[in-house]
């Protein structure tokens, strides 16, 4: 294996293999986001191959809620991942010309801050181009 083959898939897989540690995901499900924990199939094909599952006991939490759980973990210096949904078409390419967000990609984050009451998170995209264009 080598970084070449490391194109798409789950941020969980890629950071509980260079880590070796526990991992968790959240995923917004609604006005939720819903607790969930990596999976791995027996594929002989392919052993990378994972999927995730709700997390027993099952847990949810609201926006607010989230931002603090992911400031605590930023606070614990935990590595931290976070990820765009996948876009459509010619829709999605003009969304990311106005936003500089890209659609279906991952991003490090490097910092959860709140100033002012402002939840800010401070990303990093690993392409290393494609730049916010919002405020801040």
């Amino acid at each position: 294996g080598s970084y070449a083959v490391l194109s798409g898939g789950l941020i969980l897989w890629g950071l509980e293999a260079l880590t070796g540690d526990h991992v968790l995901h959240f995923a917004k499900q609604g006005a939720l986001w819903v607790k969930m924990q990596i999976v791995h199939m027996k594929d002989d094909a392919n052993r990378r191959r994972a999927g995730l599952k709700k997390y027993e006991p099952a847990e949810s939490h609201a926006d607010d809620d989230m931002f603090d759980i992911m400031a605590e973990y930023d606070k614990r210096r935990s590595v931290i991942g976070a990820a765009s949904a996948k876009g459509q078409g010619a829709t999605d390419s003009a969304a990311h010309a106005k936003e500089g967000i890209c659609r279906g990609h991952a991003y490090s984050v490097i910092s959860c801050k709140k100033v002012s009451g402002l939840r800010l998170l401070q990303l990093r995209n690993p392409w290393g181009f494609f730049e916010w264009k919002g405020d801040w």
